[in-house]
């Protein structure tokens, strides 16, 4: 290159062929972090002004890009149109478990999309914290294009059922590590400090619509079989029944509020917990469909009738239709949706690697099915987002 080209252009040309045979020694990959400003006035013997030109420049051509306090990080050329390799799009899809239609639901939403946008999804399913880190290091090895996870995680304090049970992440070192160096879209749970995008459910929206329904044809005790503290949905199911209780007038009274996790079991422990402690309901709201066909079961041995005695509001609508002769009332998650809206997302983040990453949040609405299992709320008093099913003949 002449001695007319700007001393800038000739290093900023420099730095492009060394990042070129270091990809294609597979030396560094994109997300990795490369040299600072420091290291440009140092290795070159130029000005900061000079450097700062050359780094802005090679995030203006998609090579690198910085993130403010901690510092410049290699750009996925391929995404940017700088590779003409035509290697296939991956990405990396985590779940708990697809035996719970919740999870496999969002994997229909996040396949459809993913295959539209030229992408081949590999599911992992994780089931514990030991699997999702395996998982979460593969895909690193395989050097997937993004990830999608819904975190994995262990009830502590007490463990499940207990009063202060809490949900943990065991991961949350190993997914930081991870999303600064891959496209990461985070659903169902708010991790504070990574480097991702997230999406949710109206839990709390849709736990408010739940109970006001229970209100709203005449039931005054509700129980909150609740999951663990500390988990984003439970958390934010147990504010939205507080919510609704508050904005009737009712006194929250948080013997009614029981700890545990998403299992059919927690439902039908506790429920023969509070009837051995006679407390005086007329309603169940429980943080998951099986919670409450745990809880239906128990009545059921009780002698309660479902809905006369006792009304039932389960939540993410993933139970089959018909338990025991029954169809419960639930809120739908509209899981599918968002499995699309998480890929939608990562691909935003993928074809933005040179940009300066940033964190973007989408909520998804919920809507309330009304079923047997409540009656059904008279007309006039369901809110827009309701759905009543015909009921079952026979």
């Amino acid at each position: 290159m002449g001695s007319d080209v700007p001393k800038y252009a000739r290093i900023k040309a420099d730095i492009i062929e060394k990042l070129g045979a270091s990809i294609a020694a597979d030396k560094i990959r994109p997300g990795d972090k490369i040299l600072s400003e420091t290291d440009i006035i140092m290795d070159y013997g130029v000005s900061p002004n000079t450097a700062k030109r050359v780094l802005n420049d090679l995030v203006h051509e998609g090579k690198i890009y910085r993130v403010q306090g901690r510092g410049s990080f290699l750009a996925d050329w391929q995404a940017n149109g700088n590779d003409a390799t035509d290697r296939p799009k991956t990405i990396g899809l985590i779940v708990p478990g697809v035996t719970f239609s919740f999870f496999a639901e969002i994997a229909y939403g996040c396949e459809r999309v993913a295959r539209e946008r030229g992408y081949t999804v590999t599911l992992c399913n994780s089931m514990d914290v030991e699997k999702e880190a395996e998982y979460l290091q593969r895909c690193c090895e395989a050097r997937v294009d993004g990830i999608i996870i819904c975190v994995a995680g262990v009830v502590t304090e007490g463990g499940v059922g207990h009063p202060a049970a809490t949900f943990k992440i065991s991961n949350r070192e190993l997914l930081t590590q991870v999303s600064s160096r891959i496209p990461t879209v985070v659903l169902d749970q708010f991790i504070d400090g990574i480097d991702a995008s997230f999406v949710f459910n109206d839990d709390a929206a849709g736990a408010v619509e739940a109970v006001q329904h229970l209100l709203d044809i005449g039931r005054r005790k509700v129980v909150h079989l609740a999951g663990p503290l500390g988990h984003a949905g439970s958390d934010a199911r147990l504010e939205g029944y507080r919510r609704a209780l508050r904005g009737a007038g009712l006194e929250m009274d948080e013997s009614m509020v029981k700890r545990g996790d998403y299992f059919e079991r927690f439902g039908y422990e506790h429920l023969n917990a509070l009837l051995a402690e006679k407390k005086d309901f007329d309603a169940v709201f429980a943080c998951d469909d099986k919670v409450a066909t745990g809880a239906y079961t128990a009545l059921l041995e009780h002698g309660f009738r479902v809905p006369e005695d006792v009304a039932i509001v389960g939540f993410a609508n993933e139970t089959e239709p018909l338990i025991r002769g029954l169809r419960f009332t639930t809120v739908d998650q509209q899981a599918e949706r968002a499995g699309a809206e998480a890929m939608e997302l990562l691909d935003y983040r993928i074809n933005r690697r040179s940009r300066v990453p940033h964190s973007v949040v989408k909520m998804i609405p919920t809507r309330l099915v009304i079923r047997e299992s409540t009656i059904g709320a008279p007309s006039g008093v369901r809110t827009a987002a309701a759905v009543q099913e015909p009921l079952a003949v026979g």
